[in-house]
């Protein structure tokens, strides 16, 4: 399960450098600008993360990845996980799980 983890934070680390979202992700505001495109690059995430475990409900999970990636965030930026970075993290819970409902499934 900690494999899983840090593969799924990592994927999507891997997914924000390539869309260019952690360098300006400087100050807070941004990040609340940059909410859609950030879901979008969680979708993909997550639809490798279900690929990978079927079994786990992604919704448990979604919280903690959420939080180890503004955790990310504040090392790369030098944001403080604030309430109000706690509000955004509650914000783009809902879009991600919203995101999750319309991704398609990829089937093989």
């Amino acid at each position: 399960m900690a494999h899983l983890d840090r593969y799924v934070t990592q994927r999507l680390h891997d997914y924000l450098i390539d869309l260019n979202l952690v360098p300006v992700c400087a100050a807070l505001e941004n990040l609340e600008l940059l909410l859609d495109p950030v879901v979008d690059a969680v979708a993909r995430v997550a639809k490798a993360f279900r690929e990978l475990n079927d079994n786990l409900t992604l919704q448990v999970h979604t919280h903690r990845i959420l939080v180890r990636v503004c955790q990310r965030w504040d090392a790369v930026n030098g944001l403080v996980y604030t309430t109000e970075l706690h509000g955004l993290i509650e914000t783009f819970r809902g879009k991600f799980e919203a995101a999750l409902q319309v991704a398609p499934s990829q089937t093989s």
